[in-house]
């Protein structure tokens, strides 16, 4: 990773530091409360569950829960921290993109020489590593919620498990950057992926539920998103859901590119730039050329004039109060 993206990642990063403990803490202990209290309810729920229809225990991922793992995988993997995580990631990359146009931070980023589609690009890939470290802090502390509780989870299977949520956070952080390609407001982005992400759940279910309507479940991520905690990772379709989300983010730095690019704020031209840099050196008073803010940064190069106009200017002040000042001294 070169300079510049490994820059914009750390500070994309830097900015959602918090998130890591905010999101990773409450996930984990909640998931080692679970794993803590199965040894005390395991009879009673295995009791419990024989009742069940088999379409229902179907539908909702849940087994016999004879063992720890199938009380984990139906109480926090089967919905709750998909869910949780695919907010968080939507959450983060609109931070950087529709939270940084909310805020005015995007005008500042697009006045340096960098594209939109690499902001794109970095925003994507700080979230990676964001829901990488939320989803090993979880592991961590259900691990040790076994360890505490003697519950006997396996290691491997709760890293799987957990390690499966990451491409299906992934392809909402795809959704994401494909909504604020249409939209630079926080609010609209992640709720029209929470939106879509509860929508493809109850599609998912509803395709378990009902044999006939099993047809609709491919267009819903949840079909592919399985039960790893104790069947282990599909790579066939851990690979297709982060192609489909890098594919889904390529399509928002697209539009997100479109979205940026409106008509060009006028400017002054040349000649009037070059009339007003050199009155500045004759000690003029002329101001430098200013650009209006029209909502997006103009060209590099007309900051780039802007700013050594000033810099003359100042240049010539200090020039005329050293000239000032020196009759002054040679009296005393």
């Amino acid at each position: 990773m070169s300079g510049q993206p490994a820059a914009l990642v750390g500070s994309h990063l830097s900015d959602r530091r918090r998130s890591l403990l905010a999101w990773g803490l409450p996930l984990g202990l909640w998931s080692a409360f679970i794993v803590i209290i199965f040894p005390s309810v395991e009879e009673a729920l295995s009791k419990a569950v024989q009742n069940y229809p088999d379409a229902l225990k179907e539908a909702f991922g849940i087994g016999q829960l004879t063992s720890v793992e199938q009380y984990l995988q139906a109480e926090m993997l089967s919905l709750i921290v998909p869910l949780a995580m695919g907010y968080l990631a939507v959450r983060a990359i609109s931070s950087g993109l529709a939270g940084a146009a909310e805020s005015g931070r995007l005008d500042v980023l697009l006045s340096a020489p960098v594209s939109r589609a690499r902001l794109v690009a970095a925003g994507f890939a700080a979230t990676a590593v964001e829901l990488a470290v939320v989803l090993a802090v979880t592991v961590l502390l259900t691990c040790l919620g076994s360890v505490v509780a003697g519950a006997h989870l396996s290691f491997s299977s709760a890293l799987t498990g957990y390690a499966n949520v990451w491409p299906l956070a992934l392809f909402s952080a795809g959704l994401g950057a494909v909504a604020a390609g249409f939209s630079l407001r926080t609010s609209v982005v992640t709720g029209s992926v929470a939106g879509a992400l509860v929508s493809m759940y109850v599609i998912d279910l509803i395709g378990r539920l009902d044999p006939d309507l099993s047809g609709i479940r491919y267009i819903s991520v949840f079909k592919y998103y399985g039960n790893a905690v104790e069947d282990g990772i599909d790579p066939l379709a851990f690979v297709g859901v982060t192609v489909a989300a890098v594919g889904l983010v390529a399509i928002g730095a697209w539009l997100f590119e479109r979205r940026t690019s409106p008509a060009r704020p006028r400017l002054s031209s040349s000649r009037e730039s070059q009339r007003n840099i050199s009155s500045t050196a004759a000690g003029a008073t002329t101001s430098p050329p200013r650009i209006r803010n029209q909502g997006w940064p103009a060209s590099l190069p007309a900051l780039i004039e802007c700013r050594t106009a000033s810099s003359q200017k100042i240049a010539v002040r200090r020039c005329t109060r050293r000239q000032r000042a020196a009759p002054m001294r040679s009296r005393k």
